[in-house]
């Protein structure tokens, strides 16, 4: 039978007045529920946390300046995504002057007097310029509209995270182009998958983006479009349109309208020759064969593949032509006129650009550890820059070798794409665009276009 609890008002006399075998059996209770106690104390005591090297953030939020508005979000994402944003936190909200205004410094009278200037407005002060009012911790943003920054926002902290809360062109646009100049690649790639499915039946605007933004695929794609569409490009369009590409769709054009003029003279006999595929696919691997005999005819004279030409296209051409033998060829094969050709220049633009970033790489790594301390975020963003760079690279010599799955499915849709992208990773290395341009104008012309 079980005793009842004590009362906290019981007084001692009280206590003193129960039986013996209560007393007892209320002391045993208590000195249990001590021991216990004592026991959850030392456990919890031995214990040892640890933080979660990704998902403890220790950052809080940021407050931001965009036009007049102004935002308090968390720090993270912005710093974990954007190289812009972590040099930008590294230094005080007050570190960078307003746009217009530098700082000077004067010597007067043996003293060290600071002046900020104002070109545009000849403005001279001795007070530094603020533009930030109250929000004296809060980092003013400058080139971007509260509406702009509103929308990136939007992507980065989604209350949807399947439409990421945005639906059209004109939504997308400036996330692609904040993203484009911050640095978030995740964001950039999002945004041109989206804008890619709006803008599907949109050739100048696919064009003018590519221009604006570097995506070279989408250029090809956009120009193809306008040359063989049956209307002209009106005033409105010319007006959107950058010279060249003008330039381009005109030459294309025309040359497209003279063939027709000549199958109309002729009675429909050039589309007649056109449409004979098979005559095609002859002259063709005629062609191929007899590339196959020169480039072997040499080889077995030990004047190597291509007299005078640098090694490491010997090795591709080589490479190629290795694996040529070893190809289950159909009998007329366009692709395989492709292996042979212009593959062998795209492998060694892949080959020399490889090399030139792993060295870049290392060379950073050494600079690295020689730096001054203020140097260091500088050479640790190259080297984000370079690793993603090289591990780029290693995955489109994957696909690209000559003993890849994407050679035995024999799809030239399939290996556009990657020849493109190679094409375009060699035009925005500036000091490998000259040395490589012969090697990567016969691959994209002979592959992509």
């Amino acid at each position: 039978m079980g005793h009842p609890p004590l009362s906290p008002t019981m007084s001692f006399s009280s206590v003193s007045s129960l039986p013996t075998e209560n007393i007892e059996h209320i002391a045993s209770e208590s000195l249990s529920l001590s021991n216990a106690a004592s026991d959850s104390l030392t456990l919890a005591a031995s214990c040892e946390f640890e933080d979660d090297p990704k998902f403890y953030f220790r950052q809080s939020n940021v407050k931001l300046i965009a036009e007049k508005r102004v935002y308090n979000v968390p720090r993270a994402p912005l710093e974990r995504h954007s190289t812009f944003f972590r040099d930008l936190f590294a230094m005080p909200p007050d570190a960078r002057l307003p746009p217009g205004w530098i700082q000077q410094e004067l010597d007067v009278s043996g003293q060290t007097i600071t002046v900020y200037l104002h070109g545009a407005n000849d403005t001279v002060q001795l007070v530094r310029p603020n533009v930030n009012g109250p929000h004296h911790d809060a980092y003013l943003l400058h080139d971007v509209t509260a509406h702009e920054f509103g929308l990136f926002l939007t992507v980065l902290y989604p209350d949807d995270y399947t439409t990421h809360d945005l639906t059209t062109y004109e939504e997308w646009m400036p996330v692609l182009a904040l993203s484009t100049r911050w640095h978030f690649a995740a964001i950039r790639k999002l945004a041109l998958a989206r804008l890619d499915s709006l803008l599907r039946n949109a050739p100048i605007e696919r064009l003018s983006i590519s221009r604006a933004h570097g995506i070279l695929l989408w250029r090809v794609d956009a120009l193809r479009a306008l040359v063989y569409r049956p209307e002209p490009l009106s005033s409105e369009e010319i007006v959107r349109l950058h010279c060249d590409d003008i330039a381009s769709i005109m030459k294309q054009r025309e040359r497209v309208a003279s063939v027709r003029n000549v199958d109309l003279a002729h009675g429909g006999w050039v589309r007649d020759r056109l449409n004979d595929i098979g005559s095609l696919k002859k002259a063709v691997d005629t062609i191929s064969k007899a590339y196959c005999r020169v480039m072997w005819a040499r080889r077995a004279h030990g004047r190597g593949v291509l007299p005078g030409l640098p090694q490491v296209r010997v090795d591709q051409i080589a490479a190629c032509l290795r694996q040529d033998e070893s190809m289950d060829w159909p009998r007329r094969s366009f692709y395989r006129l492709i292996f042979r050709g212009p593959l062998p220049h795209a492998l060694t633009c892949l080959e020399r650009l490889l090399y030139s970033a792993q060295a870049n790489r290392n060379m950073i790594k050494i600079k690295a550890r020689v730096a001054l301390h203020e140097e260091l975020e500088k050479y640790s963003s190259q080297q984000i820059k370079l690793a993603a760079l090289v591990k780029e690279l290693l995955a489109l010599r994957q696909t690209l070798e000559p003993t890849s799955r994407l050679h035995r499915v024999q799809s030239l849709n399939q290996l556009r794409p990657h020849v493109a992208r190679l094409c375009e990773l060699v035009s925005e290395d500036a000091q490998l665009s000259k040395t490589l341009q012969f090697d990567r104008d016969i691959a994209y012309r002979g592959i992509v276009l």
